[in-house]
Parts: structure tokens; C-alpha cells; sequence
């Protein structure tokens, strides 16, 4: 079961490529929930019905408005989303743990650049996207929701999301069952994580995957290191994730984030099987 990302401006031809590939799940970019209509995305649900792929995820955008003062208009957005992720009839939100909707370029890896443009502390700035996500898993659960964190590259916002402790706090302290965990491979290769036991401590709370592949941390630039490409194309040893998603009896589908161009997805989905044959027929049970 596995299923990768399609974009909005090329939706017709990105599905298309995921029939033929033999991908079953559909993840949907964040680009879905601007300047959409809900009537454009019934007629993209019906598409994605009639090509029988089944809709998985939807990739949020923000966790945090432009004015806290004005936090009522940022969470009416959010559940504009919700009515958008509804009619796609999605299960899982993915969340960048604090990205601002007024971030402005190169501030994500220089994250104190924003924090003092609008005069907030690091630890004040974490605890109201703790509250605000407190009340978006509640709205959630309305629409039969639920929303995932997912861990991002080192020095990416302020590094709140990075390693699975800091998810695992945040979680806590958001306190709702229907958050959990979006594990982004490629981002724990960059950051030198261990990718095999940070799947064995998210367990029951891993929802979602963001599979792909790269060579690993190579400078401090996010477009060198972070490449998006199908597995086998990089360091990652896929092996190991195999292991870990088989040990904590993950059933949810395996989730791609190579976008569909139609070669891509072919290398991809030959080279993940071909991961899982000698895993299970070689490997299994020394490795």
C-alpha cells in the first residue's frame, strides 16, 4: 500500500501517473487549500474516485496567524481547511509545528530573525502554538480529523520539531488523541537521526510517512541537502525503515513525497519493493 504527493496545478496528469504506477493513495500538497473552491475539489474528489486511488493527506500550512490578536480569523481559516480536507475526505492534516502565515523568505532557517521582527520570545512563541493547536484538534474532530506534526530539517524553525522528543512534548501538551506524528525521512537523514529507532519510539503515534530519499547533511543549504528523491536515490538505508515499520505493525499506507512525475514514481516503486524482497527473503532475520 503506498501512494505519493500531487500538486494542485497538475493534478489531472499527476493522478493519471499514479494509476499507472500502481500507487493507491493520494497526498495532497498544501497548494490544494489556496484560491480553491470547494466545487473545483469535489470535482477533483470525483476524478481521484474514478481513477480508483483513495485520498489519504492533506499538507496544512500555517499553525500560527500574522496578528495573535486576531487568533479568532486565524482558526475560522483553519476551519475553512477542515470543510476543504472534508470534501477531499482526507484523514490525516500535516503541520510544520510553528510555521507563521507571515514568514518571510529565509526566515525558516534564520527563525530568531522572525521572533524579533514581531517581538516574541522562543518559549512564549511555542507554548501559543501549543493553545492554538489544542483548539484546532478539537475543531478536528468535527470533520473526523486528525492533524500530525512532522519532524523537519535541523535549524528549520527554531529546531521545535526536529527531534522526536521535542515532537513527543509537543503532543503531550497538546493533550488530544487525534494528533500524532508525520515521520519525514529525509529530514531525519539530514539531521543525523537514527531512522530506524526514531520509528520505534513513535509506535502507536506514528500516523503518517513523508518517504524520500537523500544524501544526507551536505551544507547549510536546505536545497542541496533536502532533495525529494525516490528511494534508493541517496543514503537512506531503507532496510532499517522496513524493520522499524514491521516491528511497530504499521498499517497505515506508506507514504511518498517524490511528486508524480510518472519516471519518478516508476524508479521509486521499484526500488522500495525491491527494498522490501531482500528484506523479507534475505535479510529479515539477521539484520
Amino acid at each position: 500500500m503506498i501512494g505519493s504527493n500531487i500538486s494542485f496545478r497538475n493534478y489531472f496528469e499527476e493522478v493519471k501517473n499514479l494509476k499507472e504506477n500502481g500507487y493507491k493513495y493520494v497526498y495532497f500538497d498544501g497548494d490544494f487549500l489556496i484560491d480553491t473552491k470547494n466545487r473545483q475539489l469535489e470535482d477533483i474528489f470525483k476524478l481521484i474516485k474514478d481513477f480508483e486511488l483513495i485520498p489519504f493527506s492533506l499538507h496544512n500550512l500555517w499553525t500560527f496567524p500574522e496578528d495573535i490578536r486576531k487568533i479568532d480569523d486565524f482558526i475560522s481559516l483553519q476551519e475553512n481547511f477542515f470543510e476543504k480536507a472534508k470534501i477531499l475526505d482526507v484523514k490525516y492534516l500535516t503541520y510544520h509545528f510553528g510555521l507563521p502565515i507571515d514568514i518571510q523568505p529565509k526566515e525558516d532557517f534564520n527563525f530568531e530573525t522572525y521572533l524579533r521582527r514581531k517581538d516574541i520570545k522562543k518559549d512564549d512563541y511555542r507554548n501559543m502554538n501549543i493553545e492554538i493547536l489544542n483548539i484546532l484538534c478539537e475543531k478536528a474532530k468535527n470533520y473526523n480529523l486528525s492533524l500530525t506534526i512532522e519532524n523537519l530539517p535541523p535549524k528549520c524553525l527554531c529546531d521545535f520539531s526536529t527531534n522526536f522528543e521535542d515532537i513527543l512534548n509537543i503532543i503531550k501538551e497538546v493533550k488530544k488523541d487525534n494528533i500524532g506524528i508525520c515521520f519525514d525521512s529525509g529530514h531525519a537523514n539530514i539531521a543525523g537521526i537514527d531512522l530506524y529507532h526514531f520509528i520505534l519510539k513513535c509506535r502507536d503515534k506514528l500516523f503518517e510517512t513523508h518517504f524520500h530519499d537523500n544524501f544526507g547533511y551536505i551544507k547549510d543549504d536546505n536545497s542541496i541537502n533536502d532533495l525529494h528523491q525516490p528511494c534508493g536515490i541517496g543514503n537512506i538505508n531503507w532496510m532499517k525503515i522496513i524493520k522499524g515499520l514491521e516491528e511497530i505493525n504499521f498499517k497505515n499506507p506508506v507514504i511518498f513525497e517524490i511528486g508524480s512525475n510518472y519516471e519518478v514514481l516508476n524508479i521509486n516503486k521499484n526500488n522500495w519493493f525491491k527494498f522490501h524482497s531482500i528484506y523479507k527473503n534475505r535479510l529479515k532475520e539477521n539484520f
